[in-house]
């Protein structure tokens, strides 16, 4: 449990949370997952309130007459994850799908994401090679999507944003994004990671909906970032460098080029 900031729609809200991992198999690794946003100042807080947001009973329609005293804002879904290898070379399966309604008491209109690595030694290096995809338009696996509604919510209308960033996706809702990249383990405890994406944010753009944290504008951009690291042991700097072939202009847009050093102590 956690409390958001005070500069939002429901000031001082909290965050609640869970996440259940069971291993059926040497191979497989599932995860189910509940989050709900409730409370905050003007918001009904007690524990019977608590009670019944576990129990699921929360989602009324804007016309119901419990929406005033609507317990709070819920995802769920679940996650999982396939891994096996052969002597030579290791790969895995995995993907989240994260439900932002509910219906007949489980969770409905999805967002999604999956993906695949391999893993392989080069020249006695260790080598990750890997691709992922989302989409973060509701109802996900169909061609007529809902936009301009996830991580958004009608009464807790800040939604899953903590300081004008998405508690979430790193593109906000209604966008597509499709990366491959490598992960390679060089020389003298080198480590370089090299990332491309194919991004298209903000697929809805409409005066009505539109809410998009990142791009203002609908939007097609490439992007391409990489990192150098080399540690000493206890300390490692790290050089970082992200590119994107059209970066937004509007001031309230987090779509930027940039570069960054950091330095780490481990104790």
């Amino acid at each position: 449990m956690g409390q958001l900031e005070e500069e939002r729609a429901i000031p001082n809200a909290l965050l609640w949370g869970m996440r259940v991992v069971f291993k059926p198999s040497a191979s497989w690794e599932i995860g189910l997952s509940r989050t709900a946003m409730w409370a905050g100042d003007g918001r009904p807080k007690d524990f019977s309130v608590f009670m019944d947001l576990l129990a699921g009973i929360d989602n009324f329609n804007a016309e119901d007459e419990g929406k005033d005293t609507e317990p709070g804002n819920q995802l769920a879904g679940f996650d999982f994850k396939y891994s096996n290898h052969t002597p030579s070379v290791g790969y895995s399966f995995y993907g989240e799908v994260i439900g932002e309604d509910e219906a007949g008491g489980l969770p409905s209109r999805p967002i999604a994401m999956f993906g695949a690595s391999l893993h392989v030694t080069i020249k006695q290096r260790k080598t990750t090679f890997y691709t992922e995809f989302s989409d973060t338009a509701m109802d996900a696996f169909q061609s007529d999507k809902m936009y301009g509604s996830a991580y958004r919510h009608g009464t807790y209308s800040t939604g899953y944003l903590y300081k004008g960033l998405t508690l979430g996706s790193s593109y906000d809702n209604d966008s597509q994004a499709l990366a491959i990249g490598t992960i390679m383990n060089l020389a003298s405890n080198y480590k370089f990671k090299m990332t491309l994406r194919q991004l298209n944010l903000n697929r809805d753009n409409t005066t009505s909906t539109s809410n998009n944290t990142v791009s203002s504008t609908k939007l097609k951009t490439q992007q391409a970032s990489f990192s150098l690291a080399k540690t000493w042991r206890p300390l490692s700097l790290r050089f970082s460098y992200l590119w994107n072939s059209d970066n937004t202009v509007d001031e309230v847009d987090n779509l930027k080029s940039l570069a960054d050093v950091s330095v780490s102590f481990e104790l």
